[in-house]
């Protein structure tokens, strides 16, 4: 089953009120959930960081950067951090920002385009925990070409853009295999 949502601009943070991203998560094979993030309608466009060779980065979420995050029964979550560049990050954590450490995870397979006034990122993000993920949060950083950044999610539960924030976890993953 395929999950398709909008996410939301964190109040106060899309001063021009332009823009619009769409998801959809689905399982792609077992062990693999495949996430796309399509991003519109940005007067002036989006900055996109340059493509290499993909690698593991810290700090793609200070520039334009979409972000899965999958938390288990126990508190504990993965986030997973993926830019247009093909660059990706993936991180553990025991509970709410406690504990963080590189997560022992093989690298998504990144695809992305530049459209008019946005992109298309299509994530596929192998991990071996998808069949315990109780909920997921989808979340996005867009920064313009002025430099300024607009923070996107499918809740904001926090008085400041946290997308760590447990009430974020909204989605119920149906689209995850269960033992």
């Amino acid at each position: 089953m395929t999950i398709e949502r909008a996410l939301i601009p964190y109040p106060g943070s899309r001063p021009d009120g332009s823009g619009r991203i769409d998801i959809t998560v689905d399982r792609e094979s077992q062990g693999c959930v495949a996430v796309t993030f399509k991003a519109s309608g940005f007067v002036g466009g989006v900055t996109l960081p340059e493509r290499g060779e993909p690698s593991h980065r810290d700090g793609l979420w200070e520039h334009t950067c979409c972000e899965v995050f999958a938390m288990r029964q126990d508190g504990s979550y993965a986030e997973f951090n993926l830019a247009p560049s093909a660059d990706w990050a993936a991180y553990g954590f025991t509970g709410y920002r406690q504990d963080m450490s590189l997560l022992d995870a093989p690298r998504p397979r990144i695809r992305s385009r530049a459209t008019d006034g946005g992109f298309v990122l299509e994530a596929f993000i192998p991990w071996r925990d998808w069949s315990e993920v109780v909920s997921i949060a989808v979340s996005a950083v867009i920064e313009t070409p002025d430099g300024e950044k607009t923070y996107w999610a499918l809740a904001h539960a926090s008085d400041k853009p946290d997308f760590h924030h447990p009430g974020s976890f909204i989605l119920t993953p149906p689209v995850l295999d269960r033992p």
